[in-house]
């Protein structure tokens, strides 16, 4: 065998070598996707807190402005269907693995977070509904389908949900900040915009509940 032939076949052994690697490798990027398991446990925990959202949204609009007109009637109409659309999602996902009702849930969800806001629900409410919709951006985004509108990336800095000014606004996160500083204990406390408003809810409530004396008068809306 001369020379160059050798030379030739040991270059094809090295371009051979390198496409088995690179072919090796280019499926370990596929498989860092959300497995089935995960998405399954995501819809799983979005179905449970929607459950126990539709009795706390329907209370507290019994106190907005919105209260015995046609409108409360839809609103609860509209959760409930939100409800049943999650638990649905759920069990067609468990049989066939796809994510096909995730589009409609993301609708339905779009307008409950309007009345959400527009309606300026109690802290409690907003907080759960917060969660809710940082679970089922996660859902979307493990199936590839836009997240429901004013979902933000959930991030490793801010795991806990969006930060509370994108979530609920300038004016109503400052407010948020503002009580949290006024009974919040902690050396550096969470009273931060950009953590999520449920980070930020969790310690005023836990700020109020250690005050025996000159408690202000925002604490008993966290009960």
């Amino acid at each position: 065998m001369s020379c160059d032939m050798r030379r030739s076949l040991q270059r094809c052994a090295v371009v051979v070598t390198a496409c088995l690697i690179f072919g090796i490798a280019q499926p370990g990027h596929a498989q860092s996707r959300v497995s089935d398991k995960d998405v399954e446990a995501l819809m799983n925990n979005l179905r449970d807190d929607a459950h126990s959202f539709r009795p706390r949204f329907s209370d507290a609009i019994k106190h907005s402005t919105i209260r015995k007109t046609s409108r409360e009637k839809d609103a609860n109409n509209l959760v409930e269907q939100f409800e049943n659309q999650t638990k649905t999602m759920l069990d067609n996902f468990k049989r066939t693995k796809k994510g096909d009702d995730v589009p409609g849930v993301v609708t339905t969800a779009n307008q409950v977070n309007s009345l959400v806001y527009e309606l300026k629900l109690n802290p409690q409410t907003t907080s759960l509904w917060e969660k809710i919709r940082a679970e089922l951006s996660q859902v979307a985004n493990a199936v590839g389908v836009a997240a429901p509108n004013g979902s933000a990336p959930i991030s490793s800095s801010n795991p806990d949900g969006p930060a509370c000014d994108q979530a609920v606004g300038t004016e109503r996160s400052r407010r948020l900040v503002d009580e949290c500083m006024q009974v919040s204990p902690a050396t550096h406390p969470p009273c931060n915009a950009k953590n999520s408003c449920a980070l930020i809810i969790d310690e005023i409530k836990r700020g109020c509940g250690m005050l025996t004396a000159n408690v202000p008068a925002f604490c008993n809306e966290y009960h």
